[in-house]
Parts: structure tokens; sequence; C-alpha cells
């Protein structure tokens, strides 16, 4: 997913600090402003997640995630049909894993006010 790479970029070089995303929407908002078709309640941001952090390697990204189940979720729920993961560098790396689940037809929303 683009979300994540821009996300992992932004942590990277300061623009945004934890819970913020580089263009000043929720996760769920940017999806849906990219075209992807977010399954789940669109007022409560959608079925999607995100995981982020700073390790240098990938399996300590993953074992980082998996000491809370909110985490673990967002790796291995049935409930995600997509996902995508980033690296960004700086002084730190940074991981970005982000899951959502879409829809299986035409978006079923015709406004979203953001």
């Amino acid at each position: 997913m683009e979300v994540a790479a821009e996300q992992a970029k932004a942590l990277a070089v300061m623009e945004v600090t934890i819970g913020e995303r580089p263009c000043g929407m929720t996760l769920g908002q940017d999806l849906l402003l990219k075209g992807f078709l977010l399954w789940g309640d669109l007022f409560q941001d959608g079925d999607r997640s995100e995981n982020w952090g700073i390790a240098m390697t990938a399996e300590d990204a993953i074992s980082m995630w998996l000491g809370d189940d909110e985490h673990t979720n967002t790796m291995l729920s049935e409930y995600r049909s997509d996902i995508g993961v980033a690296v960004a560098f700086s002084d730190q790396i940074y991981i970005v894993l982000e899951t959502a689940l879409r829809t299986q037809g035409k978006c079923r929303v015709q406004h979203v006010i953001f």
C-alpha cells in the first residue's frame, strides 16, 4: 500500500509524530481518497489498522508487535484483505505496516466528508 510508504517516509524525516499522518487525514480517509474501497463503519474509520516501530530488522519489529493483542491483530486478523509494509531510514530505521479490508464491489459511500 502506498500509504505505508508515505507514513514511513514522514516519520523518518520528522514531518509527523506518532498518531499523525502526513496528509493530515485519518488512515481510513487517506485510503478512501486514494480509491481504496474500504469496508466497515466509515464513521469509525473503517476496517483498517496500522503498526509502526523503530527497529533494526523486520524480525525485531514483528517481535515487538507480537507483544500485545492489538498489534498482533493488525498482522494476523482474518478481517483484513490487503497489507502493505514500508521501511524508511534516517537516524533510525522506521517500519510501517498497514492492513485494511476491501469491499467486494463498488464503493458503498457516495459522499465522504473530511
